[in-house]
């Protein structure tokens, strides 16, 4: 198993503890280590450096506009390890992690945040930096519940055809680039616009596992067909990860768990 380092926020253990128990399990099982950082705010994912491959770790100005209503909002008071914070590079960029995916050829930011200088964009030398729409039904604007890159795969969910015109000409652009496209089914629950219950896509990756949101509450039927068209696209063994605690809240896995290579 590749070296991972793994954080949570206690803001996890204590909001959504039966999701906890259920990660830590999963954790010990695979004996995978993690730290713990305080704060008050779960979404571990949106205020933690980002890490680009090849190029390091690069700390974004966390300060989101759905922030601005009052049922989205989450302590912009947030810890990043200082041993972490040395090592990255600083952004005066809005941005949540989230909203970045990156591989050793691409940046993929997402169109919801405002863009960056041009001159920003020098710190990403020698990838090709994309800006990927999202749908408006999603208030964070964030990628990794839409869309995911593994190998030379872009993963996206299916409701991007409906819900972003664009998409066509991101999976064209994505294709050029050498990239296999793959839709992902998704078991979304009708007029739940705030949550990510039935988006698979925000798993995490561990070792030769991913870890991956399930929901009790969508048509099962739809869930299963999901999982297995993932398993065969990550080719990576599937761990299910009861998740309904946060993901009614708009976020799953990838947005609690923080990971670096």
């Amino acid at each position: 198993m590749s070296f991972v380092k793994i954080s949570i926020c206690q803001a996890l253990i204590d909001r959504y503890p039966t999701l906890w128990i259920a990660i830590e399990h999963q954790l010990s099982q695979l004996k995978v280590k993690w730290a713990t950082i305080p704060g008050e705010n779960p979404w571990i994912r949106d205020y933690m450096p980002v890490s680009i491959p090849d190029l390091g770790l690069f700390q974004f100005r966390y300060a989101p506009s759905y922030h601005k209503d009052s049922r989205c909002r989450e302590s912009e008071v947030v810890f990043v390890p200082e041993h972490l914070s040395r090592k990255s590079t600083k952004m005066d960029w809005v941005m949540d992690g989230g909203g970045v995916l990156a591989d050793d050829q691409v940046v993929l930011l997402s169109a919801a945040f405002p863009p960056p200088e041009a001159s920003m964009l020098d710190c990403f030398p020698g990838k090709t930096v994309l800006t990927i729409p999202v749908s408006e039904n999603d208030f964070t604007g964030h990628l990794d519940g839409l869309c995911r890159l593994h190998g030379r795969k872009f993963l996206f969910h299916d409701y991007a055809w409906d819900d972003i015109p664009e998409w066509a000409g991101v999976c064209e652009r994505i294709a050029e680039l050498g990239y296999d496209t793959v839709e992902i089914p998704s078991a979304l629950i009708e007029g739940r616009h705030d949550s990510a219950q039935g988006v698979y896509l925000n798993y995490v990756v561990v070792g030769d596992c991913a870890l991956v949101p399930v929901s009790s509450e969508v048509n099962a039927l739809r869930q299963q067909r999901a999982l297995a068209t993932l398993c065969e696209a990550l080719n990576l063994e599937l761990i299910e990860i009861p998740s309904d605690e946060c993901a009614r809240e708009g976020g799953a896995l990838h947005c609690v768990v923080w990971t670096a290579s």
